[in-house]
This record gives C-alpha cells, structure tokens and sequence, in this order.
C-alpha cells in the first residue's frame, strides 16, 4: 500500500551533467524538502563528510523544494540517461522490483507494545533485507545503496467508524499505476474509487473520498488534514525508501569513495529515521489537538485487521515477491522477537507512541 510521500518524504537524486563526471563522482541532487527541515540538516552533514572523505572528489549541488520534478519524472530521466541517482519512495522502487513490496506488507510489524518497539523491528529487518534486495536491484542495473524508513500509516476519514466493516464501506481513493494499493483493495475488500493525486483534497471536499491513508506529516503537507475529522488509531503499513543510483554510474565511481558514500549514508539514516519520527509525532499530537478525533478500534477490530492481513502477505505470492522473500522477512522478525522478548503487559500501539 504505497502511499505517494509527496512533500515530505525525502526523494533526492543526483545526476551528471553528461556521459562522463567532470571528476570521480561530481553529483547534483534534488530534494522535495524545503531547506531548513529536519531532513535537510541531516543530509548537509552527509553532503559535507563525503566531501571530507573523498578529498572534494564527490562534490554536490542540490536543489530543493521539487524543482527538479516528482518522482516518476525522476525515474523516467533515470531510465533515459538523464538522472543517474534518486531517493526514492517504495512506489518508485517497486517499479524496479516489485519483491521489495514485503517490506511493506499490512500487519507485518507488530505495533501492540507501541510504536517506538515496531519500529525497532522495521530498523532490523531493513539491515537483514538490505542485502538480498541489492543483489536484485544489480541485476535490473540498479544500486540500492541504503533502504529508509517513512513511517507508519493511518486512515483518515471524514466519518466515524466502529468496525472493520465500517472501514470497508468507506470511499478511498485508489492512486492509479501502484499493484501494491490494487492488491491491497481487493484483499481487504475496500472501497476504493480511482482518482489522480492531485485531485484527492478537491474529492475529500465535495464527499467524492472519505478516507486517505498516509503519515501525519504528509497529511498536513498536502493539506488533506483540513478535509478530514477521525483517525482510526491502527497502523496499516510502514512506508520505505531507498537511496538507488544507475549502475553505469555507480560502478564509475571508485571503489573507496563507494564505501565513503556508503558509510555515510548509513550514519546518518538513524538521525534522519529518528527526526523524522519525531516530527510525525509531533503533527500526530498536533492534529488531535486542533480537533481530529482519535478512533481506538475495539479488539474484533485489530484482530479482522490482522487476519486479513496474514492472509494477504501470502496471497501477494507469485505477484509481488517470491515466497522465498517472504519467508526470509518473517524468519528474521521471528528471530528479532525471540531475541527481544515483550514484557508480559505490553501496551497498545497508536498514533501517539
């Protein structure tokens, strides 16, 4: 169920001015994040220690604020030679490789003991999975250099549900062009109308939608908080993204400046995962209280959730992933949980943990 991060999730990308780097590695980056933000900081210092390391021979221009496009724009100037870099979305990864959708599978991680336990999970089996998928990715000539977090995901409505078959009846829109969100409809039996994203607030307005499903700081980003007036306090999926470059630009730049790269990437991805935590709940607390009712499902509610849930992950099978995939992803989770056992009382997960 990808949910189009538009605003604010980080898609950056870098490209040569033509077939050959003026140095190693001379980049240019785009950014729809505006300066100033949370993830900007994060990825200045990223920007500042490559340059360190490598001598000034990875050198960066970025260009923020989505001047440089959305993200299918980015991903089709890659394929056509004209971006060689991107941080992209799960929506863009999946059109690459639509295995790397189990890692966004409905009720995969397990949010009873609140958020901050899940996504220690995410964190875990994102370092487990990291390497299988570039593997794959090198083989479509794509290297996924580090794999991001964009957070847990909520309903949204303009109506108040009580039951999972309340939630069923709602209208919601259907973002052509994603399977994921397609399968998704039609597993858990959703109602939902296909619309073009731009016009989803207008549709939200005039009754057209009832319901959008994405994180809090997109939410208010795209203005969509203003439509609506309950959040269903359950998350349906947790959002990734991926920082990928071509492979004829990857393997030009040379093997130690990779590694530089690399590391710092990684580094920096826990302060971006965490302020990037942090700030959602942040607008989470912030829309409760400026009005936005809190919906806590009742238990029948959870556990329909998750029924259908587990019995999507596998009926995904053969469309999106190997079952060999998705075997691995529950196997390492299994293994995070038998190493990090719960407390015997464990609270429960919501918008506000």
């Amino acid at each position: 169920m990808k949910r189009w991060m538009l605003a604010v999730s980080v898609f950056f990308f870098l490209f040569s001015q033509g077939k050959t780097f003026a140095g190693p590695c001379e980049f240019r980056a785009g950014v729809l994040f505006p300066e100033g933000t949370s993830w900007m900081k994060n990825i200045h210092k990223m920007e500042e220690e490559i340059k360190q390391k490598t001598n000034g021979e990875c050198s960066f221009v970025i260009y923020t604020g989505g001047s440089q496009g959305d993200e299918p724009t980015m991903l089709q100037k890659m394929r056509l030679g004209q971006l060689n870099v991107m941080m992209s979305s799960g929506m863009g990864l999946n059109k690459i490789d639509t295995a790397i959708e189990v890692l966004e599978n409905p009720g995969l991680y397990d949010i009873s003991a609140g958020l901050p336990r899940a996504y220690q999970e995410v964190d875990y089996l994102h370092q487990k999975m990291l390497p299988v998928f570039q593997e794959r990715f090198r083989k479509k000539a794509y290297e996924l250099v580090a794999l991001a977090s964009q957070g847990f995901m909520y309903v949204y409505t303009t109506k108040s549900v009580k039951t999972f078959d309340d939630m069923k009846k709602l209208k919601f829109e259907l973002w052509s062009g994603l399977l994921m969100n397609q399968k998704l409809c039609e597993g858990f039996k959703l109602n939902c109308i296909p619309v073009n994203f731009p016009e989803i607030l207008t549709n939200l307005q005039t009754g057209l939608l009832d319901a959008v499903y994405l994180n809090p700081m997109t939410l208010v980003a795209l203005q969509w908080h203003t439509e609506v007036k309950y959040v269903i306090d359950m998350p349906l999926v947790h959002g990734i993204g991926g920082f990928i470059v071509t492979k004829s630009t990857w393997d030009k730049v040379p093997p130690a400046h990779q590694k530089v790269i690399a590391e710092a990437m990684q580094r920096y991805l826990p302060d971006i995962h965490a302020a990037n935590r942090r700030d959602d709940q942040v607008v989470a607390d912030s829309l409760l209280k400026q009005g936005i009712e809190n919906i806590a499902p009742p238990k029948e509610m959870r556990e329909s959730f998750l029924t259908d849930s587990r019995a999507m992950q596998q009926k995904m099978v053969g469309d999106l992933y190997p079952q060999e995939i998705l075997d691995q992803a529950l196997a390492h989770l299994k293994e995070f949980r038998t190493k990090n056992p719960l407390p015997d009382q464990r609270g429960a997960g919501n918008a506000k943990n």
